[in-house]
């Protein structure tokens, strides 16, 4: 900085620096302006509301850990009888457990893990947890007319859990198995009543297979079963049963004395295949065995297979 005359001659950076300053002290002066503005108008704080804000806060967070600690607990139990609070325990949500209550307490049952893992809002994770837990001593019924569990039910529960109290025997609470009585039917000997026993055959059917039977004079195989109209291996429960074809009182066909009307009776022969046997007999003597069918040509190897165990030669 130099004088000249009465006047102060700055230099070119010395300018610089008094601008400068001039500018922070503006700024200065700006932002303590602002500053006091904000402080007029802002409100003062509610010291009142923070605390209820942290007591609610803090209420919330003791809460959670509690469900957490209750999702840790587990003890058997009768879906028709626990209580709320011991839903809670076992880790249903507080919406769950209602849930749960209510539709046990609108009269439905739950009779067994099935009915209960169909409630709305039960997830997989909760359904493995409580699979083993659960057991049914009663008909849902029987549970919904019960009087309400004691209010000592959730301490007893809770004890249960901390003395290692022993599951019910689920074996024992269920019916026992009873197997299927194993049927063997004789099909030349059986009536309608015993054929109606085996599942999917009812009276139409079972008269039908008796009539079946007598037209071909009784049954050489168990096969021919399948034969009947309206018999189906799809409908018709066979896995217990046994079919069996005595053939020694089958009553046999004199192939060599029937003409054609009386032979397009059986059931292996139409119209025409009885014709021509009859005809062929004529011309060439009498059938001496199953063979000599074949040489009418009428007669398919298939079909003699069917007839075997009817004819009669002699």
């Amino acid at each position: 900085m130099k004088t000249k005359g009465k006047f102060i001659q700055l230099s070119r950076n010395e300018q610089i620096g008094f601008m400068v300053i001039a500018v922070l002290i503006l700024l200065t002066l700006a932002a303590k302006a602002v500053i006091k503005q904000i402080n007029m108008n802002s409100e003062p704080v509610d010291t009142a509301l923070v605390a209820t804000l942290e007591r609610a806060l803090a209420q919330n967070a003791a809460r959670e850990k509690q469900v957490e600690d209750m999702a840790e607990m587990s003890f058997s139990f009768n879906p028709n009888r626990i209580s709320y609070d011991s839903l809670l325990l076992l880790g249903f949500s507080e919406n769950l457990a209602k849930r749960f209550i209510n539709y046990r307490s609108a009269g439905n049952g739950f009779y067994n893990a099935e009915a209960v893992f169909k409630l709305y809002g039960l997830d997989s994770s909760l359904k493995k947890r409580i699979d083993t837990l659960m057991f049914f001593s009663k008909s849902a019924a029987q549970e919904n007319d019960d009087t309400k569990p004691a209010s000592n039910e959730l301490a007893t529960e809770r004890a249960s859990t901390f003395h290692n109290t022993k599951k019910p025997d689920y074996k024992n609470e269920r019916k026992p198995f009873r197997k299927k009585e194993h049927l063997t039917i004789h099909l030349n000997r059986t009536d309608t009543s015993e054929l109606q026993k085996i599942y999917g055959i009812g009276s139409a059917l079972s008269e039908r297979i008796i009539n079946y039977r007598n037209m071909l004079g009784g049954f050489v195989r168990p096969t021919q079963f399948f034969e009947v109209y309206g018999v189906d291996s799809q409908k018709i429960d066979l896995k217990n049963v046994t079919l069996l074809a005595d053939s020694q009182n089958v009553k046999k066909v004199a192939i060599n004395e029937l003409d054609a009307d009386a032979l397009a009776q059986l059931p292996y022969f139409n119209n025409k295949q009885s014709r021509v046997i009859v005809n062929y007999r004529n011309e060439h003597g009498d059938y001496q065995s199953y063979g000599d069918l074949l040489r009418t040509k009428v007669v398919s190897k298939e079909q003699l297979q069917q007839l075997i165990g009817y004819l009669q030669f002699e």
